[in-house]
């Protein structure tokens, strides 16, 4: 069964048109046209099986003649051709928890085909599968967990502000810290998918990206050129860091060649 993400966040009612043999109205499930009770199968004497010689062995296989069930019908009804079983179409109502994952099974009991000659029905198990979002993705480790990413404004990510982020009930406004690194990740608590089976909900990670534009105009290049000339200036503590280790690799490897 498909699934849209929305639905499966939310838990949703479906109803699944199913297809499965169930008693024969014709027989009622005996099989037999005329009404007659089945007999023993005479090919196997009813013990539903036969030995056949293979060489020095002796293999035990299913009665062909009956199927293994050692009762034939001698009148098989012309509906089910003599199984008991008919070919029908049920509507069967499923509820599908919230925060149910993608390839997880729903079994539903007593909805499956009925069992030869009047015995009790199977189950029906319904594989889920749930659709990706344009947005958000499940975390592999707690599927109530979701991530998004968000491109922010470099002004914004240095100076700070607020940005609009998307939500599974909307949208909100998330504040962004002055400094803020690329690849940042914000938490927004209980934001996230309901826990499957458990009380609560998981979280939201905001992962904050740098929109940088790939031409940008002339008034936004001047504004870079003097920002950037400013920049050289103003180091910050990771070019710092850089700047220091880089320069303790140039003095080991100058050294290494005077020692060559």
């Amino acid at each position: 069964m498909e699934l849209g993400f929305e639905e499966m966040a939310r838990g949703t009612k479906k109803t699944l048109l199913v297809h499965r043999r169930e008693g024969c109205d014709d027989c009622h499930g005996a099989g037999a046209g005329d009404g007659r009770p089945p007999v023993r199968c005479s090919r196997c004497g009813g013990s539903g099986y036969q030995t056949v010689n293979q060489g020095f062995f002796a293999v035990r296989r299913a009665c062909h003649a009956c199927g293994g069930e050692g009762m034939t019908v001698e009148s098989p009804c012309k509906r089910c051709d003599g199984s008991g079983l008919a070919a029908k179409k049920r509507e069967v109502a499923l509820n599908v928890p919230a925060g149910i994952e993608d390839g997880m099974v729903i079994p539903l009991r007593g909805q499956g085909e009925a069992g030869p000659r009047g015995g009790p029905p199977g189950d029906l198990h319904c594989v889920v599968r749930v659709d990706d979002h344009d947005l958000f993705v499940r975390s592999p480790r707690d599927p109530s967990d979701l991530f998004v990413e968000v491109p922010v404004p470099v002004s914004t990510a240095l100076l700070g502000g607020r940005v609009e982020i998307p939500t599974l009930d909307g949208t909100e406004s998330l504040a962004v810290d002055a400094g803020t690194e690329p690849g940042a990740t914000v938490r927004v608590r209980g934001a996230g998918l309901p826990r499957l089976q458990r009380s609560g909900r998981g979280n939201l990670y905001v992962r904050l990206g740098y929109d940088v534009p790939r031409r940008p105009s002339r008034k936004l290049k001047k504004v870079l050129e003097g920002f950037a000339e400013l920049e050289q200036k103003e180091i910050g503590p990771a070019r710092k860091k850089f700047a220091d280790e880089l320069e303790k690799h140039r003095r080991r490897v100058a050294e290494n060649g005077d020692d060559a």
